[in-house]
């Protein structure tokens, strides 16, 4: 649904799931949905839930030690400030991204996933 551009019935599918994710299963698989669900937010016709979204991804990836998913969420959080004109806080995440980046060098391709 995500790929065919349909972003209100991904973001519908994936709340669906949610419970039974975060009941079931691993932290890196929750970090999955919360990027997900982050994306199809920043996609769709509202995007207010963006944040909260990925704020919950980054806690999952830290959890979980997946530091190049991590660093994936900073650049969508910090894309996703700009476009807010967040510049303070769009700075704050680009500039803990170049930390990450120091210590875990590579990149992270969201649509391989």
């Amino acid at each position: 649904m995500m790929l065919s551009g349909d972003h209100e019935s991904a973001k519908k599918s994936l709340v669906e799931c949610e419970k039974e994710i975060i009941r079931s299963c691993s932290i890196l698989e929750r970090a999955l949905l919360y990027i997900a669900l982050g994306k199809t937010c920043s996609l769709s016709s509202d995007s207010s839930d963006t944040i909260h979204f990925l704020n919950k991804a980054r806690v999952c990836c830290r959890q979980a030690g997946a530091a190049l998913f991590e660093k994936y969420v900073l650049q969508e959080m910090a894309i996703h400030y700009h476009k807010l004109g967040g510049i303070d806080v769009r700075d704050e995440c680009a500039a803990e991204f170049a930390s990450l980046d120091e210590r875990h060098g590579g990149i992270f391709d969201w649509n391989l996933v």
